[in-house]
């Protein structure tokens, strides 16, 4: 879950605010423990977490890592395997491909989407702009299924 409109100033209120109402709803445990990779601490599931996933599986629950870690800066996550899927426009429900559904390898569409992660993460904008419509600057870049739409924007 992201606010992508919160300030530096608001993330820690709005974080402390997430925690407890996820602690609130038994989605996660209220102590943290070193229950995830790559941060001190994360919040473990909770009696409630099947509520929240598409497709509950107890399996997760035998596993060390198996938590939710709480981040509030910029950050961008990718599944570190598989390809890179697609994303739709919001605008003109366009999906752009950036890998190659057959071979995996990143299509021409990807520069784009990846110079636009990169300017974002380092303060800025992050715009791309859609290759069907070209008016839209796309500001929030989310990876999705085919067909789901995956990008907030605005318009230029």
């Amino acid at each position: 879950m992201a606010d992508v409109e919160a300030t530096e100033a608001e993330a820690a209120a709005l974080a402390d605010s997430m925690v407890r109402w996820l602690v609130g709803e038994g989605v996660i445990m209220k102590d943290p423990t070193d229950c995830v990779l790559g941060a001190d601490s994360g919040y473990p599931p909770g009696p409630n977490f099947r509520s929240v996933v598409i497709h509950p599986n107890d399996d997760f629950l035998t596993l060390w890592t198996n938590g939710v870690e709480l981040s509030t800066g910029r950050r961008v996550f990718h599944p570190g395997q598989g390809e890179l899927g697609a994303v739709t426009c919001p605008r003109c429900d366009q999906m752009v491909l950036l890998s190659d559904p057959a071979t995996g390898s990143v299509t021409d569409q990807w520069q784009p989407f990846a110079d636009a992660l990169d300017s974002w993460y380092a303060g800025g904008l992050g715009h791309v702009l859609c290759p069907h419509c070209s008016l839209l600057a796309i500001s929030t870049i989310g990876y999705g299924s085919p067909g789901r739409r995956s990008l907030s924007a605005s318009s230029t």
